[in-house]
């Protein structure tokens, strides 16, 4: 749990979702921009000002554990530990966490539907929560489907619960869901967990007496191949 202590500890956490776009210009300076499909991996540039204690075990098993994953081995990671900077990703619906746990995957994209169109069942059926009107989710909302490490953003701008005994959610992310997650349980809020991999693990340097401090950011990039 190397790469999650860090986060455990980090100030600052720099996020960068953005697609890869190409920009071309006329002669007549017409813009033409093309999209690359690609899985939209989320990255993180993640920093930590804190000194630590050589001394201590846990510091030095900390270093051990990170110079042996290096740029290599992925590390799932979540937000839910760290009380400084968890509320990135807060649930901004009404569902209580109770309700929220009995959400179930109906269906995620298929060759007849949007390809980035999550359906839920399992919807409050009593209760404030059950009112057509009850907010379900809200834009920017981060969303996961229970053992499976690919969090997705709601783009609705909200998702009512509606009459019927689903809810349609259109996601940030497509193309590369297995079709096995139907019936799976669902996670929301800062509790959803990242596969990611460091591309780039900062040194570190002694500092006083028995202290370490690492010498840059750690730059991580979320592994979307193979689970592992």
């Amino acid at each position: 749990m190397s790469i999650q202590n860090i986060i455990n500890i980090a100030d600052t956490i720099q996020i960068n979702r953005r697609k890869v776009i190409g920009i071309q210009y006329t002669r007549n300076e017409i813009a033409r921009i093309s999209e690359l499909v690609t899985r939209n991996p989320w990255r993180f540039s993640v920093k930590v000002s804190a000194v630590l204690r050589y001394d201590l075990p846990a510091t030095r098993a900390l270093l051990e554990e990170l110079d042996r994953l290096d740029r290599r081995i992925p590390e799932e990671i979540t937000f839910a530990n760290n009380s400084n900077l968890n509320w990135m990703f807060s649930y901004q619906g009404s569902l209580t966490l109770a309700e929220r746990n009995t959400l179930r995957v109906s269906r995620f994209g298929d060759s007849t539907h949007d390809y980035n169109e999550l359906v839920l069942t399992g919807l409050p059926t009593t209760g404030a929560n059950a009112l057509p009107t009850a907010v379900m989710f809200k834009k920017g909302d981060i969303i996961q489907v229970s053992g499976y490490p690919y969090p997705f953003t709601v783009q609705n701008t909200q998702v009512l619960r509606g009459s019927s005994n689903t809810i349609s959610i259109t996601t940030h992310r497509e193309n590369f869901i297995d079709t096995s997650v139907v019936n799976g349980s669902v996670v929301a809020g800062p509790a959803v967990e990242f596969n990611m991999f460091c591309t780039n693990m900062p040194t570190y340097t002694f500092v006083g007496k028995n202290m370490v401090q690492f010498d840059g950011a750690f730059e991580l990039y979320e592994y979307t191949g193979t689970i592992l």
